[in-house]
């Protein structure tokens, strides 16, 4: 005999062999051939009857289903053994209980939309089964027949949650459930896919802690409708990354507020790229985000955006903001927008701006993003961001389209206002930043190659260039035009106690600034009400213009609303030169224009003798030519340069300038 064994089987048909490998397990000490096939059939019979009563060593035998012929079914004491040919064989006995299976499931990790489910059976190694995969209780795969104890299924995922368990089906009569998981596919390839994850959202998942990824080149919206991702009270919260790809064709054209291809941000928004057009009315209109309370990282918009509210502008208090990427960021702390490009052209009423229509976020820092098209607002018109309201951080930003403001105009060319119509506490500082084009504003003007205005707040301005035109086309009076190549007007609603403070450093104005009223300067053009300005080393090579008067070379115009009391504005002028022609009807000053308030101070300022305008408040003539020598870096002072690269048509420049050729 070969083999003999308990056979843990309903298959009367099923044997088990390997008895010889398994004997010296079971009988420790006794040969294995002192039970080869020389024994009596009785014999084998009782020595079957007595090895079946120690099961346990009989669970791991290998089970095969047998081949040989039945020559004789023998019955004793209430055990069944076949015989064949070549050995008796033990079969259970009638209402034996049999041992389950149990299998376990897994899925690998997902690779290009597809995972690796696999289930493991812990069962005898031999017995045939059948896999059977079931997915969001759908049969998906059955096997064939097998004797391995795993299997394993490619599943193709499509974006969300899926759950998945195995069956295994045995012995004809026996079927054994896995354990489910849940198969989370977080990867948008396809229009329905980025529709699912909207809904999802919109349906309450936030997705807090996890990452939304898009994996295709082009996702093509076709421009039909499109409901924006996130409700007023189901916010995205997780990270959404587009992995540099481009989703195309978004069109929205609605009569609503709060519309773009995200509505409410809490999370991160990057590395996507969206084209289309987005038209809305109201509040929050964008091409990227309505509303964020989150952060918008290397996010580039192509969408045309067009808000078209007709809200009056009321003391700025009924805003309805757009913006190219992100409409509106509310009151959060410490955010940040990094690395944005705005392509489309925005159109909206107030305030408007390339990146940012507004922000309430409290030191919030915009670094690093730029403005491509042309900008349209009725007030409050930014390059970069329409209305920054309170203190932040603007830095390594350009502006390169027209910025029109063509209302109650106030528009710069990378901030339309900084500050709010209430005393704001911390400092705006804007840093590296460069516009080159043209600021065209129209109505009760404030206009600047950076901002219009900074309000009722601190500032520090530095490092910061202006190329293009600032033009201002409506107001004959020292209210209406404030116009100027960085700064158009610096002022609070009402005199300040104590001082606030603006410091402009190494500034360069290039750019022509005109306009028909008076306060019109080639750095500012108009300080009043309690501000401390000092400007340090900068410059000025634009023409400066104004049909009235009041016109300067660094600042227009200096004064207190209540001239009855002590002044507090003051005006500190250091290591500056003015190379540009200042025109006006009087008060037409190289480096200032006009003090109100006697409360000035202009050191170590020098402008050409060449151009037009007058000393009346401050600086030294020098001879054209001079302004291009060694002998003016060396009385301005460390921070000039000479023009080595001729970016200046040979006047000095500042070092700055110079190492970012």
């Amino acid at each position: 005999m070969e083999s003999f064994g308990k056979a843990n089987t309903a298959k009367e048909e099923t044997i088990i062999k390997g008895y010889k490998e398994q004997l010296e397990l079971i009988w420790q000490g006794v040969k294995t051939e002192n039970y080869l096939t020389n024994k009596t059939l009785e014999e084998q019979l009782e020595e079957c009857k007595e090895k079946i009563k120690i099961d346990d060593n009989f669970k791991d035998a290998q089970k095969v289903e047998r081949e040989e012929t039945v020559i004789e079914v023998i019955t004793k004491e209430g055990y069944t053994f076949h015989v064949t040919e070549k050995e008796v064989v033990y079969i259970r006995k009638a209402g034996e209980k049999l041992e389950d299976i149990v299998v376990n499931i897994s899925a690998g990790e997902i690779k290009d939309k597809k995972v690796s489910i696999t289930a493991v059976a812990n069962h005898v190694q031999g017995r045939t089964i059948e896999y059977v995969v079931y997915v969001e209780g759908q049969e998906v795969e059955r096997s064939s027949k097998t004797t391995k104890t795993n299997y394993t299924y490619e599943y193709t995922t499509i974006f969300g949650e899926v759950d998945a368990y195995v069956e295994v089906n045995y012995d004809t009569e026996k079927t054994s459930k896995s354990n489910e998981i849940t198969i989370e596919d977080n990867t948008i390839k396809t229009k329905a896919e980025l529709e699912k994850f909207r809904d999802n959202v919109n349906s309450g998942n936030n997705y807090e802690g996890k990452t939304v990824l898009v994996k295709s080149e082009s996702i093509d919206l076709g421009r039909t409708a499109w409901t924006p991702i996130g409700t007023a009270s189901n916010s995205f919260k997780g990270e959404f990354d587009g992995e540099g790809n481009v989703i195309d064709n978004l069109y929205i054209n609605s009569n609503e507020g709060n519309q773009a291809l995200f509505r409410t941000n809490e999370g991160t928004i990057k590395n996507v790229t969206v084209k289309g057009e987005v038209i809305g009315n109201g509040e929050n209109i964008a091409g990227v985000c309505a509303v964020s309370r989150g952060t918008i990282e290397s996010v580039t918009n192509y969408a045309t955006v067009t808000n078209n509210s007709t809200a009056e502008v009321i003391s700025l208090t009924n805003v309805e903001s757009t913006g190219g990427v992100v409409a509106k960021i509310e009151n959060i702390q410490g955010v940040s927008v990094t690395k944005c490009d705005n392509h489309g052209q925005i159109t909206g009423s107030v305030p408007v701006g390339g990146i940012i229509g507004e922000s309430e976020a409290n030191d919030i820092t915009i670094d690093g993003c730029n403005n491509h098209n042309k900008i349209t607002g009725n007030c409050i018109t930014g390059g970069v961001i329409g209305w920054q309201k309170v203190q932040g951080t603007v830095q390594n930003c350009n502006n390169y389209a027209e910025i029109s403001s063509v209302s109650s105009g106030r528009g710069g060319g990378i901030i339309g206002l900084a500050g709010d119509f209430s005393e704001v506490t911390g400092t705006m500082v804007i840093s590296n930043c460069l516009n080159k084009g043209i600021i065209n504003v129209s109505g009760k003007a404030c206009a600047g190659g950076i901002t219009s205005s900074i309000y009722n707040m601190n500032g520090n301005i530095s490092e910061c260039k202006n190329e293009a035109s600032v033009i201002s086309t409506f107001g004959s009076n020292v209210d209406s035009a404030q116009t100027g190549g960085i700064i158009g007007g610096i002022s609070a609603s009402e005199k300040i106690t104590p001082q606030k403070s603006i410091t402009i450093e190494k500034c360069v104005n290039k750019g022509d600034v005109k306009a028909p009223g008076m306060s019109i300067g080639g750095m500012v053009g108009f300080v009043r009400n309690g501000y401390k300005v000092t400007i340090n080393n900068c410059y000025n090579t634009g023409e400066i213009k104004t049909d009235n008067r009041r016109a300067g070379g660094m600042v227009g115009v200096s004064r207190d609303d209540k001239q009855d009391e002590e002044p507090l504005t003051q005006v500190i002028i250091n290591n500056c030169y003015n190379k540009g022609n200042i025109q006006g009807s009087s008060q037409a000053g190289q480096i200032l224009g006009y003090d109100d308030n006697n409360n000035r101070s202009i050191n170590n300022c020098f402008y050409s003798k060449a151009c037009i305008g007058d000393n009346t408040y401050g600086g030294t003539g020098a001879n054209d030519e001079s302004l291009k020598q060694q002998i003016a870096v060396d009385t301005l002072g460390e921070a000039f340069a000479l023009d080595k690269n001729n970016i200046n048509n040979g006047y000095i420049i500042l070092k700055w300038e110079l190492e970012k050729e």
